[in-house]
Formats: C-alpha cells, sequence, structure tokens
C-alpha cells in the first residue's frame, strides 16, 4: 500500500500561543498550566488513536531526498468561541481567536508524536470553523510533496 496522505481526527486544539509560557522571574519562563494540560490530552488522544499515528509514521518513512510534508491544520472551535451572536438586528461577527498563533504548538505536538522534525513540515495552511458543540477539536492532514527545484 502506497501512503500519500494521512489524516489524523480529531485531535485537541493547542492554546494561543499566549498563553503557553508562564513568567517565574525576570528572563525566566516556564511551560503554563495549559500547555502542560494541553500535552496530557495529546497524550490521551494518541492512546485511542495508534492506528492513525502508526500510518502516518509509515508516511514519514516514505519521505525521499527533495520531499517535505504539506500540513493542512483545521480548527473546530464551539461557535461561540469564534462567533458573536446572531439577532434579529445583527449577523454574526468573528471573535478574537487567532488560530495562527495556535500552529507551533501542534506541530510540536505532532512531530512528536509520528517521531519526525517539524522541519519536514514545509508549508501548510489552517482554517477555522464554527460548530455547534461545547467542545472543539482539530483535524490534520499529512501530505507528502515534492520541494526539488526550490
Amino acid at each position: 500500500m502506497i501512503i500519500q496522505s494521512v489524516i489524523l481526527k480529531d485531535m485537541p486544539i493547542p492554546p494561543s500561543a499566549n498563553a503557553l509560557w508562564t513568567p517565574i522571574k525576570k528572563g525566566k519562563m516556564v511551560r503554563s498550566a495549559q500547555y502542560n494540560v494541553y500535552e496530557r490530552m495529546v497524550i490521551h488522544w494518541a492512546n485511542f488513536n495508534q492506528t492513525s499515528l502508526n500510518m502516518a509514521r509509515i508516511l514519514t518513512t516514505k519521505l525521499q531526498p527533495g520531499q517535505a510534508i504539506h500540513i493542512e491544520r483545521t480548527y473546530y472551535f464551539p461557535r461561540e468561541q469564534v462567533l458573536t451572536k446572531e439577532t434579529k438586528k445583527t449577523k454574526s461577527r468573528p471573535k478574537r481567536n487567532d488560530t495562527s498563533n495556535r500552529i507551533k504548538a501542534a506541530d510540536d505536538a505532532i512531530s512528536a508524536l509520528i517521531g519526525i522534525d517539524d522541519c519536514y513540515f514545509w508549508d501548510g495552511t489552517h482554517k477555522k470553523v464554527a460548530i455547534d458543540s461545547e467542545i472543539g477539536f482539530m483535524d490534520v492532514t499529512l501530505t507528502i510533496i515534492d520541494i526539488a527545484g526550490f
């Protein structure tokens, strides 16, 4: 079987980069409680998704010189976290909820889970989707791409 793309479904959403570190004294930072909780959630998710992780690990063994990975991240947020309420007078509008500052923590977790340096995440996309749920999640698609000639 030739694997060129793998989807990791229902992963936990990382906290914002603004919430990853806590200052303990001048110039010294430690991981925040939110970051520690996120890492435990990722480990819990991994325990129940070994098949998907194994497929992703196999994908990484297929990388040839001149190839890397395109990573697509889709964040599914509870509607009230990303949109204002719609009223008779106004339509919903986006709330402040930056997905781009969640990329580093997500990529670090994914690369650790599948055992690959995140330098192989050559390019990618991220988007958010509002869902009718109380709990959000993230789907990640990893695809081998040719980078030769860049």
